[in-house]
């Protein structure tokens, strides 16, 4: 707490005790460290010298940890660090030109500056190849580390706390996390921040690959400094305490952007106040919306002090899979982005961590010709977007489309902020009362509004119209004591003379009475070879949600939170679930639950079995299949479900995709017990195998988005493969190569629209024919009937001898076009499950020994809870 001396923390750090004197703990025997937050790169700040870094030994129980506040009054809050996910969907069509740039009037906006070396932009991610002929030279050298054989001497020459960072550091230390070694480099923090997933190669490419060296891209702000900040790991996954260690490290290099394209819909505190800390020091920060497609607050974009940027296509549409509501700020080009790639590669890549190095670097390019504040820069960047969406500020597209070149012919900027409440703030009190700051050369008026909801349609104004600019002001207090419990939104409206309007929104939440929650489902869960104990939850409002275990015969409960496939990460939502993790679990036992929900004003709600604890067995009953290990192994990544037969004839070869370089099919081949990698199909993912023609040579089908390719060998027993056809306009996003209707002809089936598939007849020559559409004709639900994935199987499931071709569609209908013969195909049955088929997987075959197929289908529930 702020009423602790700087002097206190220090002496805990210095003597390795976390209690003060006259306060005993049993858990002083059980401390194993204790330490400043990132190594003490925040101690100069009066908020983050008082965030320690606090270590146990891993037998102590979380309940006895989490106590500790109750004990100490010392303690403002405990937080377990938890664990971000790459903000990334894939899109990955190869494109011949940079769209973006011209959209974004980049050309024109490079006649004012493409920058300077002394704006520095660091991108927070999983590193970025520096040996890129595209970046080698873009990438940020500390001068304090560099020359005279500094880079490698082992000593922290600039005294900085980092040794040898003469380019960056890898933050990530990954120490626990369900890996293994041949996951690359994730242990230990090292001055090594090379790539290895290949996301932070993408981002730092957009942002400021090299212009004008006759190679590859140009990054849209060619001229600046990239700083290359290793936070994930090679799957893309990173732990909250290695972000804020990295923001901390940014902000003392002098960084003046930071990009963050990633997040997820939980927020965190430790995070919150390391970014307060780097936006206090003036940093402009830039965050993507999410690519969930939907309004639910994404971080940490949605915090006040980031800009949140979502994904616009080339004509101007905001694409799908793009987060929006009251806390996006605006979007920009983010749709079949091409950009560098691992390994002096190049690709072409979608989604909301694509738009967002647009907007880092335009951040970069304005304070390379203005020293402006991180709050003007961000106003100059929304009041100066194309209105793409309904007239001024709208949901879906924020402020509006990104323009870099309107953004860097303004010399007077505004500041349009509500200073307080912040996002997501809470309270029981009877009032709030709003804090802002309206700044304008181009002021008229400005309104203030509330409204019901994270994004409301109706709107009760508070103020309307004034015609005063003011900075730092309490403008309005709101009497909420007669207001029910939920999330509400302010609605900062600003009147410019040029006709435009500004607007900042921030969500605020009333919580006098603990969370409402349902119990959706509880009980025994098959985890492999062992039964755990797994439950879903909803609460009415945000909050954590914690189910305690004990077996019935210890003394002590301990908990996990509902975290889904995490542990303990303490997300604070409202679609809650978990379940024990299987090391955790003691077969053939009985065991006690309970639930504990509490909200973010700390009320909480208990949840039994009436008045009684839950009690389940984790007796395991299920006959589970021997396992044999091979002696050989694959590296990390997705296999081809099918064996393959190029070079052999005995199906000893397989396709995969390595985690490292997902967008490469590798052909390996069995010989001695040991796999070796014989081909490799850049850019491509196998699909469907075999002789489609049938000359004798063997036949690969391919996708890469939604685009399709046919491949046949160069000549029998080759691994080498010609392309013999391809189809690029995003209408052929194959499902599968065989003869479906017994005509003994190949047919290809592809996804050919968001509604339909199209049979297509394979020639002789491996050209296609002869297409018959597939419509999905079940009726619309909330998903619109759209297949967004290319799933589909050949099965007689109705057992009346004929076979049918089933798909699943984005609301969950599953449903069957019957084969009668050749090319006659006729709707068939429908499945309405109610639940949600995006990215469905769907699998026929005999599950119960009956002489008959079944289906089996992969979904979520629509409220994503079970």
């Amino acid at each position: 707490k702020n009423s602790v001396a700087i002097q206190e923390i220090d002496y805990k750090v210095t003597q390795q005790k976390l209690m003060p004197a006259g306060i005993n703990s049993s858990l002083d025997s059980e401390l194993t460290s204790v330490n400043y937050l990132a190594k003490s790169l925040g101690r100069e700040d009066e908020i983050l010298s008082r965030i320690i870094k606090v270590s146990f030994d891993k037998s102590v129980l979380e309940t006895n940890i989490y106590s500790l506040k109750d004990i100490d009054p010392a303690i403002e809050y405990i937080q377990k660090s938890t664990t971000y996910k790459m903000d990334f969907v894939p899109n990955d069509t190869l494109v011949s030109e940079q769209w973006a740039l011209e959209k974004i009037q980049a050309f024109d906006a490079w006649d004012k500056t493409e920058g300077v070396d002394t704006v520095l932009l660091a991108v927070i991610d999983t590193g970025i190849d520096y040996l890129h002929p595209d970046l080698e030279n873009k990438i940020w050298q500390n001068l304090g580390e560099t020359g005279n054989g500094k880079e490698t001497n082992g000593i922290d020459d600039d005294n900085n706390g980092f040794v040898d960072d003469f380019r960056g550091w890898d933050f990530t230390d990954r120490v626990g996390f369900p890996f293994d070694s041949s996951g690359g480099d994730y242990l230990d923090w090292d001055n090594d921040p090379m790539d290895e997933q290949g996301h932070g190669t993408y981002i730092g490419g957009i942002a400021g690959a090299e212009v004008n060296n006759t190679t590859g891209i140009a990054g849209v702000a060619p001229n600046i400094k990239i700083v290359n900040l290793r936070a994930f790991d090679p799957a893309g996954f990173g732990e909250e305490d290695d972000v804020a260690a990295a923001i901390l490290y940014a902000v003392q290099t002098g960084v003046k952007v930071i990009n963050m394209s990633f997040g997820d819909n939980a927020f965190s505190l430790v995070l919150r106040d390391v970014i307060r800390f780097a936006y206090a020091r003036g940093v402009v920060l830039v965050g993507s919306s999410g690519n969930s497609g939907s309004t639910t607050p994404h971080y940490p974009s949605g915090y006040t002090e980031v800009i949140s940027v979502g994904n616009s296509t080339i004509d101007d549409f905001i694409a799908g899979s793009s987060n929006y509501g009251s806390t996006l700020d605006l979007v920009a080009p983010g749709s079949s982005i091409v950009t560098t790639a691992r390994n002096n590669n190049y690709a072409s890549i979608s989604g909301t961590s694509a738009a967002t190095p647009h907007v880092a670097a335009t951040a970069a390019l304005i304070l390379s010709l203005q020293h402006f504040t991180n709050e003007e820069v961000k106003q100059i960047i929304k009041s100066t977007t194309d209105d793409v969406g309904e007239p001024g500020w709208d949901l879906r597209s924020g402020a509006g489309r990104l323009n870099l070149f309107r953004a860097l012919t303004v010399i007077a900027p505004s500041v349009i902020k509500i200073n307080s409440p912040t996002q997501d703030f809470a309270t029981l009190e009877d009032q709030i009362i709003v804090n802002a700051s309206v700044l304008s050369a181009s002021f008229v008026s400005y309104s203030l509004y509330y409204g019901t909801g994270y994004n409301p349609d109706n709107w009760i104004t508070l103020i309307d119209n004034e015609i005063t600019q003011f900075s730092n002001q309490d403008i309005y207090t709101l009497d909420i004591s007669s207001l029910p419990d939920t999330v509400y939104a302010f609605r900062l409206e600003v009147q410019l003379s040029n006709a435009r309007t500004l607007e900042e929104r921030v969500n605020f939440h009333i919580s006098r009475t603990p969370p409402v929650t349902e119990l959706i489902s509880i009980g025994p869960a098959y985890y492999g070879d062992k039964t755990t104990i797994l439950a879903s939850m909803t609460t009415d409002e945000p909050s954590l949600v914690r189910m305690f275990y004990r077996r019935v015969t210890e003394q002590e409960f301990n908990f996990i939170t509902l975290d889904g496939f995490t542990t303990n990460n303490q997300f604070i939502k409202e679609l809650h679930y978990g379940f024990i993790p299987r090391q955790l679990v003691v077969q053939n036992s009985a065991y006690e639950i309970y639930f504990e929900a509490e909200n973010l004003v700390g009320l909480t709600t208990i949840v039994k079995d009436d008045t009684l604890n839950f009690l389940f067995s984790t007796r395991y009953e299920a006959e589970y299949s021997g396992e044999t290990e091979l002696p050989y192994s694959l590296p990390s990544g997705s296999i081809f479900e099918d064996p393959v037969s190029l070079t052999t004839s005995d199906l000893r070869e397989i396709y995969l995709r390595e985690i490292t370089s997902a967008t490469v099919s590798s052909l390996f081949r069995l010989s001695n017990d040991t796999f070796e990698e014989i081909d490799s199909l850049d850019e491509r993912i196998v699909r469907d195998f075999g002789d489609f023609n049938n000359n004798g040579l063997k036949d690969v089908l391919a996708f890469f988005i939604r685009d399709g390719f046919i491949y046949e060998q160069t000549s029998s027993g080759s691994s080498s493969l010609t392309e013999e056809f391809a189809q690029e306009e995003e209408d052929f996003w194959p499902v599968m190569a065989e003869d479906i209707d017994g005509d003994s002809k190949t047919e290809i089936v592809v996804v050919d629209s968001d509604t339909s598939f199209t049979v297509w007849k394979v020639n002789n020559d491996l050209s296609v024919t002869n297409p018959i559409k597939l419509v999905n004709f079940t009726e619309e639900s909330f998903g619109f009937n759209i297949i967004d994935a290319p799933n589909g199987v050949i099965a007689d499931i109705n057992d009346d001898g004929r076979d049918e071709f089933w798909s699943v569609d984005l609301d969950g209908d599953v449903f069957s076009y019957e084969i009668f013969g050749t090319d006659d195909y006729r709707q068939g049955s429908v499945v309405n499950t109610g639940f949600i088929g995006s990215a469905a997987f769907i699998a026929a075959g005999d599950y119960d020994g009956d002489g008959t197929d079944e289906l089996a289908v992969l979904l979520h529930s629509i409220r994503q809870v079970d």
